[in-house]
């Protein structure tokens, strides 16, 4: 028998979705906490999407998120994140342009989950570039806060 996860509930999204307006920490924590909506889908997958080494890595291979996007599952549920994300932002006008985060992502404990709920120092703002590697063009982060303005260009229904 297949098990569900109780805390992935149509409502419970919603009450996320509801989340106090403007408070971009309160929303991406309630997100990324171990039993949010983006995070536990990782470690409920497990393998390549929770990032563990993927097999046949070298033995001093270091487990990290980068090897998520080895799971074709990671498109399908990052879609998803990105739809809530959207709901959310269109939620309430104060949510639209809500952001704050470092740039730093801080694995180590939950205690630091909680105290860099979005990244510890230095601090990212909207006008931070995103980096590319030469795969696209580099933009800011405001450049794609908008789904249907400048660089993206999709709604979701």
């Amino acid at each position: 028998m297949l098990a569900r996860n109780l805390r992935h509930t149509p409502e419970k999204v919603r009450a996320m979705v509801d989340w106090t307006p403007g408070d971009f920490v309160g929303f991406q924590f309630s997100m990324e906490q171990p039993q949010g909506p983006h995070a536990s889908v990782h470690f409920i997958l497990g393998g390549d999407l929770a990032g563990q080494c993927p097999a046949g890595s070298p033995p001093d291979c270091f487990p990290q998120p980068t090897f998520s996007a080895n799971e074709p599952l990671f498109f399908f549920h990052h879609a998803m994140v990105d739809k809530v994300w959207f709901d959310w932002q269109k939620k309430n006008p104060a949510n639209f342009w809500a952001y704050t985060g470092g740039s730093v992502q801080n694995l180590t404990s939950l205690q630091a989950l909680k105290d860099y709920p979005n990244g510890m120092p230095p601090k990212l703002t909207l006008d931070s570039v995103i980096p590319a590697d030469g795969m696209f063009p580099e933009v800011t982060i405001r450049d794609v806060m908008n789904t249907t303005g400048g660089y993206l260009c999709y709604v979701y229904e």
